[in-house]
């Protein structure tokens, strides 16, 4: 007697996924409070980042802009916020008592240094009311921080 296993049929291609544990973690908050499946969650998301909110041919409007501009900042900061986490996750996972902090490259690299202050400097407060120890490298965007 020969058992048959159903194989289940997709109409979507799968593959595999690797992330950040952070990452996951945040989709898996998002979808208790959406009710949608992981699966869903990502594709929605990955589909929305290709939909632009401006069509390429035509000239966004003033307040078209401004929107956009206030959904960078936002943004700016969310990742500013997640690089410092990530990181410092990284060096802990590491066994080390100490991380460095580059901003310089988690940044629009269109931006001064003096422009990505206002991005930085609310990380750097959280950290410090956390009770972390924090030094400033002279002349570089970067940040030690010691546990």
């Amino acid at each position: 007697m020969t058992i048959e296993i159903a194989k289940r049929q997709y109409k979507n291609p799968q593959f595999n996924l690797r992330m950040p544990q952070l990452l996951k973690d945040q989709i898996e908050e998002v979808v208790v409070e959406t009710g949608r499946s992981m699966n869903a969650e990502i594709v929605r998301r990955l589909a929305d980042s290709f939909e632009p909110s401006v069509k390429e041919d035509e000239f966004p409007t003033p307040e078209q802009v401004r929107k956009l501009l206030e959904e960078s900042k936002v943004r700016i900061q969310k990742n500013a916020r997640r690089y410092a986490l990530e990181t410092i996750m990284e060096y802990v996972n590491d066994g080390q008592a100490n991380a460095i902090l580059d901003f310089s490259e988690q940044l629009p690299d269109i931006m001064t240094q003096e422009e990505k202050v206002p991005y930085i400097q609310p990380v750097i407060e959280e950290l410090v009311g956390l009770g972390y120890d924090i030094v400033k490298s002279k002349g570089h965007g970067w940040y030690e921080i010691k546990f």
